[in-house]
């Protein structure tokens, strides 16, 4: 291991001038991130935890002497005594058990910290949108926003509740939802809409099914069957499980086994207008019949704060 050796003023001038076992516990290599000044914390937090500095060294892989050596270090940079030491035993004093709090709190921020800046480096080079549907997305990669700027988009599907509440707290730069912003009052003031696209959703049956000559069908007809389901749909799952309550649904993650076992298996599935323009789905062998209920169209709208 390579050490490099900088300067910090959390640390006496002459620390360089210690043996290699000395620094380890502080000093870092090229795959190291995290600044000496917190491990250090973590260190104390450590100690106060595993009650030992035996057990603390072995949870944090240094040796008890190095890690006796940098709470000295600590003590030395606060200007206080953490421990009380005798001849056999070394604990945390009152201080030092008040000094435990306050490096985790340090701690908490510092991670808060490396996430948000995280984020917001990811943020200059990716759009990051939230949707309750994948069609919506499929629709803005084919013909970006200009105020996307030309970044990558990357997405995340669930649900429109844990998406609302998501969005309000800034994880995701835009939303997609199956309403306009401005439909209530609770969102016009914050946020703004457009609308993308519509979705229609149809049943996809073997042409030897029974109703597969049916020019249209409801959800009734077909409550209770059997369905091959992709995952990560959003919305509608939530369809279909809302209006085929005694049905059962295969999930299946795979796009390329999904594509495969639609093909080939005699077990209806959904498709939609989007998902047979963008995913080129397998439809040629199936009867693929529309759905006469009113939840088989959606709105989908992309929302901005203002």
């Amino acid at each position: 291991m390579t050490f490099h050796f900088v300067h910090y003023n959390f640390f006496n001038a002459d620390c360089a001038k210690r043996n290699v076992d000395n620094l380890a516990f502080f000093c870092y290599d090229s795959r190291m991130t995290e600044i000496p000044e917190i491990r250090l914390l973590r260190n104390l937090i450590a100690i106060a935890k595993n009650k030992t500095m035996v057990a603390a060294s072995e949870e944090l892989a240094l040796s008890p002497s190095a890690l006796t050596r940098s709470m000295k270090l600590l003590e030395d940079e606060l200007g206080v005594q953490l421990f009380e030491r005798t001849k056999n035993k070394i604990s945390l004093n009152e201080v030092g058990r008040a000094a435990v709090e306050y490096a985790e709190k340090i701690i908490a921020l510092s991670e808060e910290m490396r996430e948000s800046l995280s984020l917001l480096e990811k943020q200059s080079h990716t759009i990051l949108i939230g949707s309750v549907a994948p069609a919506p997305v499929w629709i803005l990669k084919e013909n970006p926003p200009k105020d996307f700027g030309g970044r990558k988009i990357e997405f995340q599907i669930m649900g429109e509740k844990e998406l609302m509440r998501q969005f309000r707290l800034g994880k995701f730069e835009r939303a997609i939802f199956p309403f306009a912003a401005e439909k209530g009052a609770a969102y016009s003031a914050e946020f703004s809409s457009q609308k993308i696209c519509e979705e229609r959703l149809f049943f996809s049956l073997p042409k030897n099914h029974r109703l597969a000559k049916k020019k249209s069908l409801s959800f009734s007809d077909m409550d209770g069957a059997t369905f091959i389901v992709a995952s990560e749909i959003g919305f509608w799952d939530e369809v279909h499980k809302r209006n085929l309550p005694q049905s059962r649904f295969i999930i299946q993650s795979d796009k390329t086994a999904l594509e495969e076992i639609t093909r080939n298996s005699s077990l209806p599935h959904f498709v939609t207008d989007l998902s047979m323009r963008f995913q080129k789905r397998p439809v040629e062998e199936k009867a693929v019949i529309p759905i006469r209920d009113k939840d088989t169209t959606a709105e989908f709208f992309l929302w901005k704060r203002k």
